[in-house]
């Protein structure tokens, strides 16, 4: 086989090395690209349910002007801040709704039955404190409604327990992949570094080095008048057995 041959199959080698170097990086870098998205959307849904539960607890406060107004003047502002939060409360859940994961649909269902509830009975709070306060007070402000209020909560704590322990896992997942991903990459590329080298000092020192030094040697002998030495490598078919041959000497070799 030629020298160009063998340095030729080394190359290739080397390079199918790269490739598996370079197919494994990629495989993490994916792996890691997909867990960093998925820690994003639970961050993101953990994140949905917090802004909700402020947007109801603004309701609330709005509610709670009401009932200490003592004029429908005083209670007006409030009831238009009520409004607005429950319409800022349905546009939040129209969005939160593109992001939630198929297990949560059931809960995420109960959830906007009950708030639902929560915008008939707040808007109604809203429209009587700007009739007379004093009967959205006792339509709003008893122990009934704020036991409908807190369960309201719990249920979308519920949710955010959920998104937050989701959020939890992926991130221990996401940490022990970035705690492989160097290792294995560094020590895959190390590797197959040197196997290629490996490859190439053998292929180099067995079939180019040691056959040039022992022509080199038969040479200079040749040079000096032994013309009984012997030219090894002369069989062979290759570059070196090529420049063996071309030696002049009475005692050809094939080793």
């Amino acid at each position: 086989m030629k020298i160009r041959t063998r340095i030729f199959m080394v190359v290739v080698i080397m390079g199918v090395m790269i490739c598996g170097v370079g197919g494994i990086a990629v495989y993490f870098a994916n792996n890691f690209s997909d867990k960093v998205q998925q820690l994003e959307e639970a961050s993101a849904r953990a994140f949905a349910g917090e802004h909700l539960n402020r947007l109801v607890t603004a309701v609330v406060m709005d509610a709670r002007g009401i009932y200490a107004s003592e004029t429908v003047e005083q209670a007006t502002p409030f009831a238009q801040g009520i409004m607005a939060s429950l319409d800022k409360i349905d546009a939040h859940l129209q969005q939160w709704r593109t992001i939630i994961e198929p297990d949560e649909v059931q809960a995420f269902d109960g959830m906007l039955a009950r708030t639902a509830e929560f915008r008939t009975f707040r808007a109604e709070t809203a429209r009587l404190g700007q009739i007379d306060p004093a009967q959205a007070d006792e339509q709003g402000n008893n122990d009934a409604n704020r036991a409908n209020r807190k369960a309201y909560q719990a249920e979308i704590d519920a949710v955010i327990a959920h998104d937050q322990e989701r959020f939890d896992v992926i991130k221990v997942e996401l940490d022990s992949l970035q705690s492989t991903l160097v290792p294995v990459v560094a020590g895959t590329t190390l590797l197959g570094l040197l196997l290629g080298v490996a490859a190439a000092a053998y292929v180099v020192t067995r079939y180019v080095a040691q056959p040039l030094a022992k022509v080199t040697r038969v040479m200079g002998s040749l040079a000096e008048g032994d013309l009984a030495v012997e030219v090894p490598y002369a069989g062979e078919k290759n570059e070196i057995g090529e420049m063996a041959a071309a030696t002049p000497s009475s005692s050809p070799s094939r080793v």
